[in-house]
């Protein structure tokens, strides 16, 4: 026999109070995710706007406000790898590699396979002197993507630094046209080469770092010049020659060089000529008074020429720069400071 039927032929069943608590719960459910879909999706435009404004203001210099808009863009879509990937890289650029970090870190959480940002992450690390934690994200973007040009040279610096010498030539010497744009590639390069005893590739590419035209002419002259020193330190008086020659290149270019008074003042403490030291020195500290390196110098000096309360307020301030340092999270200078 068939089931009664309502005039208008819906099943008498569809209308029990089971039925209808069904129905009810599906209808309810149904207005949740419409909200909640309208909700999301204008959370995401308006964080899209924030974003669209951040990047703008980056390309206009005004970082701490596209900061701002970004850090919005992020609150408002927390789980979107794009935003968090771009205020990472904001960051990165304000030179706190810290924070920068962490949102990288949320970012590959959400897209793993993001090469810029795992890339992006890798910079940081490398800037912070986390190098094996840069090596092995470079080593993966690379695996993804072969033909990598800059995840190659960074990676390039990255096995310098963990004198990872064969590596570090193999990889730069496979992209010279990228690696000679950047005098820093070109400096791990030679001292990559110098390790390896194979001094004539260190000249020549040494060489060739005072003969390219991109960063500014005084700067190659400078970066030149710290290789030598750290030679000439070594004993090598024909580095020290080359060093003192290039250093006073960079300062006629340019004389607002902070580093390369440092270098030169370094230089002449070594060579026990305490007076021209100071003077170099201390047009280091007043280019750049946050340099510790520059203080601790000037400290060592002022001993030798016997004026102590010089020389101890020289240490505090670099007791304090170092201080600030490890709490910023900042590396030191890779250089090695010998005591003269």
């Amino acid at each position: 026999m068939k089931p009664a039927q309502r005039p208008h032929g819906f099943p008498l069943s569809l209308f029990s109070p089971r039925c209808v608590m069904v129905r009810s719960a599906i209808v309810t459910i149904s207005l949740v995710f419409l909200w909640w879909g309208l909700v999301f999706g204008q959370s995401s435009q308006e964080a899209q706007l924030h974003a669209d404004n951040g990047l703008k203001l980056m390309r206009h210099g005004d970082l701490p406000a596209a900061v701002a808009e970004l850090r919005q863009a992020v609150k408002l879509s927390p789980r979107d790898p794009t935003h968090l990937g771009e205020l990472g890289v904001a960051l990165g650029i304000e030179q706190k590699f810290a924070e920068s970090d962490l949102y990288f870190q949320r970012a590959l959480r959400f897209d793993p396979g993001n090469a810029p940002v795992r890339r992006n992450l890798a910079k940081n690390q490398w800037r912070l002197g986390e190098f094996e934690n840069a090596e092995a994200n470079l080593k993966e973007v690379l695996k993804a993507h072969p033909g990598d040009g800059e995840s190659t040279l960074i990676l390039g610096m990255v096995e310098e630094a963990l004198k990872h010498f064969a590596a570090a030539v193999r990889l730069l010497d496979s992209i010279p046209s990228l690696t000679k744009q950047h005098p820093e590639s070109m400096d791990a390069l030679a001292q990559s080469y110098y390790q390896l005893k194979n001094q004539p590739a260190a000249r020549q590419t040494l060489r060739g770092l005072l003969q390219v035209n991109a960063p500014p002419e005084a700067q190659h002259y400078q970066q030149y010049a710290s290789f030598q020193v750290e030679r000439a330190e070594g004993g090598d008086a024909r580095a020290e020659a080359r060093a003192y020659d290039a250093l006073h290149r960079a300062i006629s270019l340019d004389n607002s060089l902070a580093r390369s008074h440092l270098l030169l003042g370094r230089l002449e403490l070594k060579n026990n000529r305490v007076e021209q030291a100071v003077s170099e020195l201390e047009t280091a500290a007043k280019l750049d008074p946050k340099d510790g390196l520059t203080h601790l110098l000037l400290s060592r000096a002022y001993t030798r020429l016997d004026k102590p309360d010089e020389a101890a307020k020289e240490a505090a301030i670099y007791k304090s720069s170092a201080q600030a340092e490890v709490r910023s999270g900042r590396l030191r200078t890779r250089s090695t400071l010998r005591r003269w």
